[in-house]
């Protein structure tokens, strides 16, 4: 049961009223509350809040330092001041929101759906060069384009963070649209009778000015971004780091790794013809766009 006790409702509408409030001294005086003691006015708690039904209390923090790690920070919370927290109050439980978070969710989400979408992407890579081994090339490529962003992240001193994930799958895209370019046309140069080492060279040297002139404005378009020092561009500047870097990196990837991956392939299909058929075939014979020609002609012909 509870008691209380209060002055009348006109004796407290005020905080007049709370100054003039008599005490009573031990030696039977009563004296105004403003004489006896010192206080200030400060806003109380304007609402409790509950997070999954239980009550909470929610601490708000920013990072001083853009380049410190969100991860790093809590890993410190948790660590200095939770555990002995913990210790001294057993009752509570502690959670980590905001970016930490979002970040989790992200991850989780990711999870489920980019293998289904990677699946996708170089199932429709399969399917327009006819051809997995050359899909694999591509493929292979793509992890020496991530050189790139560590040595972006490491330059400009900025943590890898949820908006370098972001950057990533930008880069992605950014690495197969530029291996298809060159392969599709090294294909086509096959198709046209040329030798195996004439049809690569020249799909090199015809794609290195599109595929350059392409990196080099995108990395200039996001040099003002990477450089920015406001407090506005710190979100965006990993995700810009991500692309510039990785794409520098990635255009003589695919300029000189992926020619080179793709004349080795060739001398292991070769290898496998002289396994199977006991004589060395030419460099052109057991190429999938050379082995698409007779089937081409014949629909050329029926048309």
């Amino acid at each position: 049961m509870k008691i209380w006790v209060r002055y009348a409702e006109d004796e407290r509408a005020s905080l007049r009223d709370l100054e003039d409030m008599r005490i009573r001294t031990p030696d039977g005086r009563q004296l105004p509350l403003s004489e006896l003691v010192s206080y200030r006015v400060e806003r109380g708690i304007r609402a409790i809040g509950h997070l999954d039904g239980k009550r909470e209390v929610r601490v708000e923090a920013d990072l001083a330092n853009s380049a410190q790690s969100a991860t790093d920070a809590t890993s410190l919370v948790a660590r200095d001041v939770m555990v002995p927290l913990l210790a001294r109050h057993p009752g509570i439980s502690y959670s980590f929101e905001g970016q930490g978070e979002q970040s989790r969710k992200v991850g989780a989400s990711a999870a489920r759906i980019m293998p289904i979408t990677l699946i996708v992407m170089f199932s429709l890579i399969v399917i327009t060069l006819r051809s997995f081994w050359q899909m694999l090339m591509v493929l292979l490529c793509i992890p020496l384009g991530f050189i790139g962003v560590a040595w972006g992240h490491w330059i400009h001193d900025v943590q890898i963070s949820l908006f370098s994930f972001f950057g990533a799958i930008a880069l992605i895209g950014v690495m197969v649209n530029d291996s298809l370019v060159l392969v599709t046309t090294f294909n086509a140069n096959l198709k046209e009778r040329m030798s195996f080492n004439d049809a690569l060279r020249t799909a090199a040297l015809s794609r290195l000015r599109p595929i350059l002139l392409t990196s080099l404005t995108t990395v200039a378009g996001l040099l003002p971004i990477t450089l920015n020092k406001s407090f506005q561009a710190q979100f965006l500047i990993p995700m810009a780091v991500t692309v510039a870097y990785g794409l520098a990196i990635a255009t003589f990837v695919t300029l000189i790794v992926l020619p080179t991956l793709l004349a080795g392939l060739n001398e292991i299909r070769r290898l496998r013809w002289w396994a199977w058929y006991a004589e060395w075939p030419t460099s052109e014979q057991d190429e999938p766009a050379v082995k698409e020609l007779p089937y081409e002609n014949l629909e050329d012909t029926r048309a």
